[in-house]
Order: C-alpha cells, then structure tokens, then sequence
C-alpha cells in the first residue's frame, strides 16, 4: 500500500515542468518559455497502487501510442536540451527506464531524483545521460545499491566521470561491493538517512579523489579495518547518529592522513583507545559529544597538533588527565559541559592555553577552577561555567583580562564578590551572576559591558551603573531591595532591557520604585523597549512616565498586592506601550476587571494570580493569554487565542474554546466549573478540543471531577488519522477526521488516565470513493479508572481498604481507631461545608446562566448597538452604512439575503469566517469589529470606517490635486473613523503616491496569504484609501462565497461551457455571484486569473494575477478592460469566454506611449504578475520587497 506523502510544491515556478501523464499524452503541462533550458522537471504522476504510468498506456492505448509519446519527448528534449533533470513524485523503474531511453539528454549533467521507489537501484540505468557528472537520489525507498543487474549488462558508463553522488533518505540496507566501481573522481559522497550497518573494505575503495564522505543517522554498528585506506585526500567524515560502541581505531589506521574534521556525535561510544586519533595528523576539528565516554587517555590528542576545536560534552568524563592537551598550542575552543568534571585544572594545558578562546564547562558539579588558568589563557574570550558548584574563590583569578567578553557564571553558589576581582575587563561584553546567593554587587567599571544578568540573588542593594556606560541589559529580577531610584538607570543612553522585579513577598509591603522629580533626568534612549517591575510598587514612576511621552515599551510587567484601577488606570498603562506588544503581564494586583488597549496587537498576556479580577476583554486577539490562578473570574471576552490558560478560574464552557480560544493549546488544571460533571457539556468540550477542534494540547489535569471513562472514551476513543486537517473514509465508509500532528491529551491527577494508541488503517479520499486504498496511521485514546482509583457506579471512585482486623488487635490499634473515627468526623463536617458551597456556587452558576450565553458570543455585536448615519455604497452582496457604534464612527456592510442560501451549515461557515476576520490585524487592512443579524434576519459585518472611500474612486480623479489637498489638510491626527497612522511622508509627486498605495495593497496581501487565505475578489473597488493616503484591502471573497454557497477547493465550471453574461465594462468591474452565472468562481471578470476563468483548481497566485490588473489600472488611471482594448467598445458577446480566449492568447493589457512616468522596471513585473503560468508568478512578499527597493 501507498502511504499518502502531500508533496509541498508540485511545481518549480522557476522552471518548466512537464507530468509524466502530460508526456505520455504529447502535451507538457508547463513547457519552457526560454530555450535552451537550465532545468527541466518531470513529475511522475502516478502511485504505488496505480503502478507505472507507461505499462498502463501500452495496455490501454497501445504500444504505437507510447512509441509516438516517445518520439515527443525524443524531439521536445532535444529543443529544449536542460542542463539539470528532476525527477519527482513516485519514480518507478519502467517509468524511470522509459523517460532516460525516450528523452534527449546530451546537457544533462546533473539528475536529481525525489521520490524513487525500487528495489533495487541498478546505476546502468542511467547510461543514457552522456555528460552526467552529479546525481542526487533522495526521499524514497531503495533497499540495495548495485552497478548492474548482472555481469552481462553493461557497467555503468559515467562512473569514471561522476564528481558528485548523493543517496540520502533512501533505507537502503545494502550496498554491493563493486557499487562505486570506477568513480575514482567522485568528490562528495552523502550516504544520510539511510539503514547501513556495516562499511566494508571494498565498499570505498574507488573513490580515491574523495573529500567529503557523509554517513549520518544511518546504523552503522562496524566498520572493517582499512575502510578508508585509500581515501588520502578525505578532509570531512561524518559518521553521526549512529551505532558505533567501540571506536573504529583500526579504520582509521590508514588513508585518512589528510583528515581536517571528524564528526563522531551520538553514538554509543564506551572509551577513547590511547593513541587511536595519531594518525590522524592532520586533524582540525573533532566532535564527539553526546557519546558514553568515561575516560580519556592522557594520549588521546598527543599527536594532532593541529587542532583547533575539540568536543567532549554530554559525555560521563569525572575527570581529565594532566597534559591531555598540553601538545595542542592552536587549541581554540574546548567543550566540556554536560559532564560530571569536578575540576578544571591548568595542568590540562601544561605550559598554558595561549590560543585558548572559548572554554565550555557548564553543568558539570565543578567546584574549583584552577587560579593559574585565566593568567595564562590571554586569548580567552569566552568562559561559560554555570550551573556548577562554584563558591567565590573562582573570581579571584578573573581581573587584568584583555580579552574576556562572555563570562557566565549563573547558578553557582557565590555570594560575594571580592575587592580586587572582576577589574580592568575592558572587553567583557556580557557577565551573568544569576541565581546565585549574592546580597550586593560592588560598583565596577566595565566601558564595554552590555549586558549584566544578577536576576535571582537575594540582593538588598541596587547595583550600581557607574562605569557601564555601554549597558543595554540589566536584570536583578527576585531581589529584596526595598528601594529603587530609577532614574541613573533610565540614564543609560543604550538601555533596551530593564528586569527589576522583586521576589514575591505577599505578607510584607511591596519594593517602592521612584524617579527623581527633575523633568530634565528623564531622557530614557530610544532603545528602551522592555520593563519588569513586577512585585513593586510603581505608582510614583509612572506617572512620570506616562506623562513624559518618553516611553514605547514592547514588553512590560507589573503588578502588587495594592495595584486596582484607583491607584493605575489600565488605560493609562495603554500609553507605554507601542503598537505592538510581544509581552504583557499584570500579576497579583487587585484589579476587578481588565480591558486590554484598543489598537495594540499583543503576542503574549499574562493576567494570572489576580485573586479579585471577575472580567477580561479585548478587542484584538492575542497569540498567548493566561489568566490562571484568578478564583473568581467568570468572564472572557477575547476573539481568539492561540495558547489559553484558564486553570483555576470559574470561566464556564463556552462555543469558541478551542475554535478561536486556544486554537493550539488550552491548560484548565483545578478548573472550578460545573460544565465538567454535565456529561453533553463534557463531550462538547472533547468533541471541540480533540475531535474536531484539532488543539495540539489539552490539559485538564487535577480535576477530580472528570471521574466518568464512558463518557470521556465516548469521545477520545474515535480514530484521529494522521494526515492532512481533512475528512477521510475508513475502509468501512465511515467518516473519520484527520490532521497533521498528534493531539496531547493530558489527565495528571484525575480518578481517570487516558492512554495514546497508535493503529494501521486502510482509508479511501472521501471526494470519490475509489478502489485505490491508502496505508495511514491513526491514533486514539482509551481511558480507564486510574490507579487507586476503581470503577463503582459508572465512576471511577477511591478504592476503600478495609482495615478493621488490624485495628482492633490490640489496645493502641482502639486508640488509633478512635482517633480514625473522630478524624472521620472532622472531615463529614468539612464535606458537609464543601457541598453547601459547592450548591451556593451551582445555584449562582445557573443565575449568571444568561450571561454565560452571551460570553458564547464575544464577536457578536447587537443591531440596536448601531446608530445608522447614512447610506455610502452599494453592490452585488450587501450595503454599506456609515455608522456609529459606542464612540466609534465604523462602517456596517448589511448582506442582501437575496444572493444568499443562508441555512445552519452557511451560519456555521459565517461563523468560521468571521473568527477568521478577528485575526486579520493589519495596517493595510481593514480592521474588523464584529458581526450580527439584523431585524430582517440579514447578516451584517462591523468594520472599520475609512474616510476617502475606494482606490477606484480615487482614480477617478485628479490625483495631484488631492494630493495638495491632503497636504493642506496639516495631517489632521482625528481623521474620523480611522486609527491614528504615520503622517502622510514627503512624496514628489503622484507617481510616489501610486507606488506606495501599491506596495501598501502587497504588504496587506502578503499578511492575508500568510495566513493561508485567498482573497479572491482583489480589485480598485475593494481597496480603500485613508486620509493618509494609506491603502486597506476589504471585502475578501471568502466570506461571500461560503455565503453564497460556493467552495474554494472545488474547481469552478469552465465560463465557455457555461450560463454566460453578455460583456459590458460595468459587468466586467462589478463583482458575480452564483446567480449570476454557473461559474462557481467568485470575484471580478476584468481581474480573474486565466485558471479562474478555465474552472481549474486555483489558489493565492490568482490573486497575484488579480494584483497585476490593479497594477496597471493605477499606473494608468484606466478601467482595466481586456475585451475593450482588443475587440473594441462595440463590441458584444459571451464576456466570460472571451476574456478567456484572449488570455490563453497571451494578449494583456498594455501600457501606452502616452504613460512616460511608468518605469520599466514596474511594466517587468506587471507581466510577471499576470503571467499564464501561475507558479511563474512571485509572491506578495516578493513584490512588497521589488517596490521597496524600486521607489522611482
């Protein structure tokens, strides 16, 4: 059976590729356009199930049919003679054998292969490629290399001449002795990813010329004496990730003189011989870490004196023995952490280190460092020693170094710093003393130092900066000083990074942070961007912060016990931080509710440990959101999450838990709400986590409340197949998911454990039930009562032991016996307590009953909210208010049922796309509030009102006109209904002003395609203008067609077979619907792609097509009409066809001798965008990068 393996790119768009299928039928799917031709790539169509395309041909269309597809790849080679073959998709040998004989291959000197599925690899097939000199063979299964199939074929005839050969992700078990014979010139040999066991003697011996030999993650156990005997020009050998127990000193006791680097990593190697590297005379580098090395002779490295770099970490070294590197005066870098050395001794170097630059020791259990090292190590530039066992002597020998930059010795245990030490580092650029047990840290003078990392340390003064002029990093996160004066810190002119919380203390009053009155201190550098002051109290610092204007934080932190919105307002908080936000915490403070800033997009939002906080909104969403350890919240209202925490919170079961809240992930350990012992809200939480949700994470860990396995396996024991986020067959016909990665379902500490399995399956595509089958993998769970734990009842309930016998023996088991009973006693009462506060809280749970309906529906905006101001536009889908919602002036686009088949599957697709549109934050689009149902029962979308309207109008006029009118307008920063932007930028002239609405509109569509939508419908009408004279793309086609019916991954009807509209420019600019015509495509005749119009299956290219037209339409300010520039204004007919006609002509709109300011740079790329070829096409990101650079 065929394991379904999705291939990422089909199709090159660099070069022309031709299907096997295409071949065989005489027309290549993509041809080239230039001649002759760099690379040609053929893929190989077809399956294992299927097997070889052209036996199939033979015995369905005849052997005179192949013959003439032979003739065709024959003559087309030979036209297009590439330098370069791939070959794709699933190889198999007939077809393999059949493209080599048909094809022309006279400057084919190199093949690469992806996909080769065959026994065995016999490398005289490839004899018909004359001037083959690399072959690359990868990702495939080939279980044996040979020369030839017998002795009576003939050898491989471009052995003698091959340079390059690469056989990687293959599994190939076995390779025949004269495999290689004859490739005396073979340069690079990569043999990675594949199941060797053994490398014999006879298995290289012809590669004499060889200088690069890869053998990684294969299982090679052993390798024969002399195996590289005759490889005297080798400089590289990697043998990593394999099997090797004893190293292969007798491999190496010949041929590998010439030997710069040797890469022995992960492999179970127990001890390095004496003298087993001396042949190696040569030897630069070597690495051998991550192996089971015990001891290291004192020999070891006696005679490569030319080494430079050794690797020994994650090995079992105790110790080294004096002098083990006292021959290796180019010594640079030694690597030993992940030890267990308890000494780093001098007299490992013997006469000194003098070339020593890096040395690597961390986690071993070190406790001294030898005083004389450092002196005599002068080039020491780096000294990593942390998590050891240091006490302070160590520092006593770090002073008067000039070269030490990177000196950490977090994790130890120091605890102060002595007079005289760490003096005159005049390079030291990094110096961290994390975690250790200082109290204070001495001021020193270090010119260069930018970092200094004291976080973790009992430290009850603040450090002082004097001397460290230079500093951007400073963390003393977890000290006990109980005042800071910010302001010398705040003085640092390159400060980036501020870590100034405190250690948590809850019983005492919290750190005061202050800055000094005087306005002209604070001058903060325009690099500060991240503060923690978490734990302290910052009332005083800021105000003064806030006020300054002086601050655009990226990261903050804060929060103390007194902290609620009468001491900080949360929106005064808004005013320090910058648009966006990769990291927001506030913590243990006493705020009841928290709305995070309007306009700022977070990345990450840490609100946990607020024990009085009931409610947190937002408009935006945000990547991380945790708001654990916050007993009394109920009430989340954020679209959408990738990563959600609400352990410990009384936030109810609600609709869009892992759909837009923790998309990838949702923690809720000691979740404190009733839904879990309400079994359908139970298997509605499953079904949207696990079954259908597709989170990569659910952890609902310590709640004893999940006690019922039938209920939970009714759920989780559905086979998941591992494939693509789609729905397949089993054998059986019935449905099951799919998706690409394993579900973790965590249950640590409940009455229930769960445990993941993994079944082979057979599945069929589920678009066409076929007798072709696939061999997936799928996986479920299976849960039962956990241990203690046994199954009473339909529960899982803590097994009772019965221990009367034993109590009642004897007069001390009466005492313990009474003493159980009065305990028993004690906890009844409890238990009683418990279960009244358990009913009080079900009894408020059921009163908030309506509230928690609407928290299901945090997108949802009620019609009665909306002041409706006036009517601005109208179209094919909907109409456009101006309107007012709350204090903000927005745009309500009502959609006309009469274009709609708006039944319960549509609702659920609307609702998709709308949790879709809450993560479109973008400047260049348009911003999206929410959405609802008007009276009639119409959908209607909240969108951002944008001043000037359409580009399209915009066009429409005097551009150099509006251009002076915008500046005169002063750059009004309240342009109604828009966000606050950037003041419009100097420009000369109009043609700047079109380029930058262009790359405007690119950068927008760059952001939708990366999040793997496709507009659909790109066009002047759908982008609109600010009063910046910024573009924002809107309307996306998406959301109309499900609405509408229609589906993206199905292909639409080709135009010229089907119900056509007769041609007009306004037909041609306005945008279909599905009444409209039978095409299911939707989007704007004058804009679509040629596969659009075809039928054929499209996808993010088309809007790239869509985005040329929009090219030339601006550069030209002309309707782009195609049919109107070729067959006249008169002219009428079937739109739909023609345009297709004359797109598959290669007829486009052209740019007239009357536009003398469009550049021809901008005219290159306008045809590549509406290229015929949509792999030929660039990406959004492409043109957003071609326009910067070219502004003129």
């Amino acid at each position: 059976m065929q394991s379904r393996v999705r291939r990422e790119d089909p199709f090159d768009p660099e070069n022309p590729t031709c299907t096997l299928s295409s071949i065989l039928k005489r027309n290549c799917s993509y041809p080239p356009s230039t001649l002759p031709t760099a690379t040609l790539e053929i893929v190989f169509d077809t399956s294992l199930e299927e097997g070889p395309l052209v036996t199939d041909a033979r015995e369905n269309k005849g052997a005179d049919d192949v013959a003439a597809a032979s003739q065709y790849l024959q003559a087309q080679t030979a036209t297009w003679r590439p330098r370069n073959l791939r070959l794709s998709g699933v190889v198999l040998e007939d077809d393999l054998r059949w493209v080599l004989d048909s094809g022309t291959w006279d400057r084919a000197a190199e093949l690469i292969i992806n996909g080769m599925e065959v026994p065995a690899l016999h490398l005289n097939i490839l004899n018909p490629l004359p001037v083959l000199q690399g072959l690359q063979i990868t990702h495939g299964h080939v279980n044996r290399v040979a020369l030839r199939r017998n002795a009576s074929e003939q050898p491989f005839l471009r052995a003698a001449f091959l340079r390059e050969l690469r056989l990687n992700f293959l599994s190939i078990r076995h390779i025949s002795s004269d495999a290689f014979a004859g490739m005396e010139r073979v340069v690079t040999l990569d043999l990675y990813a594949n199941q060797l066991t053994t490398i014999t003697n006879t298995t290289l011996a012809s590669m004499t010329q060889l200088s690069i030999l890869l053998l990684r993650q294969n299982h090679i156990s052993s390798i024969h004496d002399n195996a590289f005997a005759q490889l005297t020009l080798l400089r590289t050998l990697n043998l990593v990730e394999n099997d090797l127990t004893l190293f292969p000193a007798r491999a190496f006791a010949n041929g590998l003189s010439n030997l710069v680097a040797l890469q022995l990593w992960s492999n179970p190697i127990g001890a390095l011989p004496p003298l087993a590297l001396a042949p190696l005379v040569n030897l630069q580098r070597i690495f051998l870490d991550k192996c089971e090395i015990g001891h290291v002779p004192a020999s070891a490295f006696q005679h490569n004196t030319r080494l430079t770099h050794i690797n020994l970490s994650r090995n079992k070294l105790s110790s080294l023995p004096p002098g083990i590197f006292a021959s290796l005066t180019r010594l640079a870098i030694v690597r030993l952490e992940g030890n267990a050395l308890r000494r780093v001794d001098r007299a490992w170097f013997a006469d000194g280190a003098l070339a020593l630059e890096q040395l690597t020791v961390f986690q071993n259990q070190i406790t001294h460092v030898d005083a004389e090292l450092l002196p005599t190590a002068p080039a020491l530039a780096s000294l990593q020693a942390q998590h050891n066992l240091l006490d302070a002597t160590i520092l006593h020998s770090i002073h008067d170094h000039p070269r030490l930059a990177i000196l950490d010795l977090a994790f130890n245990r120091i605890s102060t710093v002595p007079h005289g030490t760490l003096t005159n580092l005049t390079q030291l650029f990094l110096l961290s003393l994390s975690h250790n047990g200082l109290t204070r840290f001495p001021a020193r003078s270090f010119p260069q130092l930018d970092a200094l990392l004291l976080d973790g340390n009992p430290l009850t003064t603040a450090p002082a900066v004097r001397g460290t002029q230079h500093l951007a990093e400073l963390a003393i996160t977890g000290h006990r000083i109980a005042k800071i004066d910010m302001t010398p810190l705040l003085q640092l002119t390159r400060l980036h990074r501020l870590d100034l919380a405190a250690a948590a203390t809850p019983l005492s009053p919290p750190p005061v942070v202050t800055i000094r009155s005087e306005s002209d201190q604070l001058r903060p550098s325009s690099r500060f961007r991240a503060l923690d002051v978490l734990n302290m109290d910052v009332t005083q610092p800021l105000s003064a912060l806030i006020a300054s204007h002086a601050v655009t934080l990226d990261e903050l932190s804060l929060g103390w016990s007194g902290m609620d919105e009468t001491t900080v307002a949360v929106d005064d908080i808004c005013a320090l931080l910058s648009d966006t936000v990769s990291r927001f915490e506030l913590s243990n403070t006493a705020f009841t509710h928290v709305r995070l800033c309007d306009g700022v997009a977070y990345d990450a939002v840490f609100l946990q440990d607020n024990l009085h906080l009931q409610s947190v909104s937002s408009v935006g969403g945000v990547q991380q959101l945790n708001v654990s350890g916050c007993p009394r919240l109920q009430q989340l209202q954020v679209p959408s999450a990738e990563v959600l925490d609400i352990s410990g919170t009384r936030v109810p079961l609600f609709r869009g838990l892992c759909t837009s809240l923790g998309t990838r992930t949702v923690v809720a350990r000691n979740w404190q709400t009733g839904d879990l012992t309400n079994t359908a809200r139970l298997r509605q939480l499953l079904s949207q986590c696990l079954a259908f949700g597709g989170v990569d994470v659910l952890d609902l860990s310590n709640n004893a409340q999940l006690n019922r396995p039938s209920v939970v396996n009714s759920v989780v024991a559905n086979v998941i197949v591992l494939g693509e986020d789609e729905t397949y067959l089993g054998d059986d016909l019935v449905p099951l998911a799919g998706r690409s990665t394993t579900s973790f379902f965590q249950l640590a500490n409940n009455p229930i454990a769960c445990q993941l399995q993994f079944v082979n399956l057979h599945t069929r595509q589920s678009a066409v039930v076929r007798q072709v089958r696939f061999r997936q993998v799928g996986y479920l769970y299976t849960c039962q009562c956990a241990q203690g734990y046994e199954h009473r009842g339909g529960r899982c309930r803590v097994i009772e032991r019965d221990n009367t016998a034993a109590v009642l023996g004897t007069l001390a088991g009466l005492l313990a016996f009474q003493g159980i009973l009065f305990a028993a006693y004690r906890t009844y009462t409890r238990q009683r307590r418990l279960q009244a506060d358990n009913a009080l809280k079900e009894q408020l749970l059921v009163e908030r009953d309506a509230e928690v309906m609407a928290l299901k529906k945090v997108w949802e905006i009620e019609y009665d909210e909306l002041r409706m101001i006036k009517r601005v536009a109208a179209g094919a889908f909907g109409v456009v208010f101006k309107a007012q919602w709350d204090t903000v002036t927005v745009a309500v686009k009502v959609l006309q049922q009469g274009v709609m088949m708006f039944d319960e599957s549509t609702v659920v697709e609307f609702e998709k796309e709308v949790e879709f549109l809450q993560r479109t934050r973008h400047p260049h689009v348009v911003r999206f509030f929410g959405a609802g149902t008007d009276p009639n029962g119409s959908p209607f979308l909240v969108l951002e009102f944008v001043a000037m309207g359409s580009l399209k109008d915009l066009l429409g006029k005097d551009m150099a006109r509006v251009l002076q009118e915008v500046a005169e307008r002063n750059n009004d920063d309240d342009a109604e209904g828009e966000e606050r932007e950037e003041k419009a930028e100097g420009m000369a002239g109009v043609w700047e002003l079109k380029l930058r609405l262009l790359r405007d509109v690119a950068s927008g569509m760059a952001f939708i395609h990366s999040l793997d939508q496709v507009h659909r419908d790109l066009k002047s009408g759908n982008v609109l203008v600010s009063s910046r004279l910024r573009a924002k793309i809107t309307d996306f086609g998406s959301i109309r067609q499900c609405l509408a019916g229609g589906t993206a991954n199905v292909p639409a009807t080709p135009a010229a077979r089907a119900g056509d509209l007769t041609y007009s420019q306004a037909a041609g600019t306005a945008t279909m619907n599905p009444s409209m015509t039978m095409t299911a495509g939707v989007g704007t005749p004058l804009y679509m792609a040629p596969e659009v119009l075809l039928g054929d299956k499209y996808n993010a290219k088309a809007d790239v097509f869509s985005f040329g037209v929009l090219m030339w339409e601006v550069a030209t300010q002309r309707v782009p009409d195609l049919i109107e520039q070729e067959k006249g204004s008169n002219f009428r007919g079937p739109m739909l066809a023609t345009l297709s006609q004359l797109l598959q002509e290669g007829r486009r709109l052209r740019f007239e001798d009357g536009d003398e300011e469009v550049r021809d740079w901008f005219v290159q790329l306008t045809l590549k965008c509406v290229g015929n070829n949509p792999w030929e096409r660039p990406s959004f990101q492409e043109l957003e990068m071609k326009m910067h650079v070219n502004k003129g």
